[in-house]
């Protein structure tokens, strides 16, 4: 039956996750929820993880509302702790485990969260500082919490949660660098939810291959192992992203269900370019978000894994749009037709505000039932993020056009998108000032094959020592994210500058283009 893709879909009745959790867990006890390396989790098991990691955080005090700091890779101990600190109404925020101490640190001041779990004692996390608060940090480390697990857990109080109240706090990338927290209700998240089950057709059978960070909005409800949960099937969760590793996982699952970004998706197209021995044919569906996708990487990957492809474009902030690419409709320029729920109301402004006609280029803007009103905690700024009647401003330029849906052109801001990591450059430029031998720093996204974008520094400075690595070492010292540090480091003497004397940033990215390999990594 083919799905009608514009259809409006809205839940007869709205659940919160626990509910909907324990109506899962009844019907599919003894069905496999999760696979990581050799272990097979059954929904019956996960359900008591999920209750005595309820139970243990509570035991270390905490309680309902309070705000947890949660930084786990793609491993089962990820699940337990989420969906248990859910349970006992305390609110995870999520965070991307390649943050550095900066984002941590960061976020740590800008919230009353007093508690950091993390998955294993390394380094990173035991040197997380107290904040601006002067209070302390308590830090749980799951990885080995076996021991702190007690098999009873009828002591387990499940609070009462509404469905407009705060589920999680997922991250969003701020004009400092340091994240904005984005409020997710547990009515948005059914809606997320219902909308890409009905739409994607998620059934009980399906395998879905988690090789994006499960930390991710993309991958963990939009859609992600929450809709496999959801639907009753099987979550395999991958931190190796090693092409054969990955086919032999598809192989082995029967994996129906993944989601790349482009950068993953180009290096599936060059492995499998050079003869696949494994069986990929039981791929049904795979998404791709995070960055721009092109044509040519949807046809190369349906000429290679025969199956639909779905262009993903959203923001966590509560825009999901889409499209599905199969053999049959191969050829053309990528675009975004459809949204979740059809419930979505989207405009294209110019730089007054205005709608612009059929055809032109603006500013997309959205405004719609998992649609935030404000971040959490933030009032500053609010202005360039939404509209007086409470339209949420993408910073994307886009047009539309009726055969392919919004077409996504470029950035109206500076924000770098490299392999599906949002990067705010004045954060890297900042730091590369602190450096002594530095005079001048701009950061600029170059756009890059393999990446979407790469992260090109240019310098001003005396000190003919100065090279790539250098500044990559003097960063990584700071704090800074791996994913953030430069791919590309140019010298320059003097700036290029725009007729009204701003720092040409275009220039900037044509300079870039044009030097040699040698200055890159």
């Amino acid at each position: 039956m083919r799905m009608n893709y514009e259809k409006k879909l809205k839940p007869a009745q709205e659940k919160t996750i626990d509910i909907w959790l324990e109506e899962t867990f009844k019907i599919n006890r003894n069905k496999i929820a999760i696979v990581e390396d050799m272990n097979h989790i059954t929904y019956g098991d996960m359900e008591k993880k999920i209750n005595q990691y309820g139970c243990y955080f509570k035991r270390r005090g905490i309680s309902m509302g309070e705000l947890v700091v949660l930084r786990i890779p793609n491993v089962k101990e990820f699940v337990f702790a989420l969906l248990g600190l859910i349970k006992i109404g305390s609110i995870p925020i999520v965070t991307n485990p390649l943050f550095g101490e900066n984002e941590l640190n960061g976020i740590f001041d800008k919230t009353d969260a007093s508690t950091l779990v993390f998955y294993d004692d390394d380094e990173l996390s035991l040197k997380i500082r107290q904040g601006s608060t002067s209070r302390q940090i308590c830090k749980i480390a799951v990885k080995d919490i076996g021991e702190g697990l007690k098999e009873d857990t009828e002591n387990i109080i499940e609070e009462k949660k509404e469905l407009d109240s705060i589920a999680i706090l997922m991250l969003s990338s701020g004009t400092t660098g340091i994240p904005k927290l984005i409020p997710i209700t547990h009515r948005m998240i059914y809606w997320h939810i219902y909308g890409y089950n009905q739409k994607f057709q998620f059934t009980s059978d399906d395998n879905y291959l988690a090789c994006l960070p499960i930390a991710h909005k993309i991958g963990l409800y939009s859609p992600g192992i929450l809709n496999v949960f959801f639907a009753g099937g099987k979550a395999v969760l991958c931190n190796n992203l090693d092409c054969d590793d990955i086919f032999a996982q598809i192989e082995k699952e029967n994996i129906t269900i993944t989601a790349l970004v482009p950068t993953l998706a180009r290096i599936w197209n060059q492995y499998l370019g050079q003869g696949c021995r494994y069986d990929l044919s039981s791929i049904r569906k795979i998404i791709i978000g995070g960055s721009f996708v092109d044509e040519s990487l949807v046809t190369k990957l349906i000429e290679k894994v025969e199956c639909a492809i779905l262009p993903f474009y959203g923001a966590t902030e509560g825009l999901a749009l889409y499209s599905i690419y199969d053999s049959s409709n191969l050829g053309g320029t990528v675009g975004y037709r459809y949204s979740v729920s059809g419930y979505e109301k989207i405009r294209i402004i110019d730089e007054n505000g205005m709608d612009v006609l059929n055809g032109e280029e603006g500013e997309l803007i959205i405004r719609g039932p998992f649609t935030i009103q404000s971040y959490y905690n933030e009032e500053a700024g609010m202005k360039d993020k939404f509209t007086a009647d409470g339209f949420y401003r993408t910073g994307d330029k886009v047009r539309w056009d009726s055969t392919y849906g919004y077409q996504v052109l470029g950035r109206i801001t500076d924000q770098i998108n490299r392999s599906g990591e949002k990067i705010e450059p004045r954060e890297i430029e900042r730091f590369i000032s602190e450096h002594p031998n530095v005079d001048e720093a701009v950061v600029v996204g170059v756009e890059d094959f393999l990446m979407g974008e790469r992260i090109c520094a240019f310098i001003m400075t005396a000190d003919e020592k100065i090279n790539l690595s250098h500044i990559r070492k003097f960063l990584m010292e700071k704090g800074l994210a791996t994913y953030k540090l430069p791919d590309q480091l140019v010298k320059i003497d003097e700036w290029p500058l725009t007729s009204v004397k701003k720092i040409n940033r275009v220039k900037l990215r044509e300079i870039a283009n044009n030097t040699t390999r040698k200055e890159k990594i």
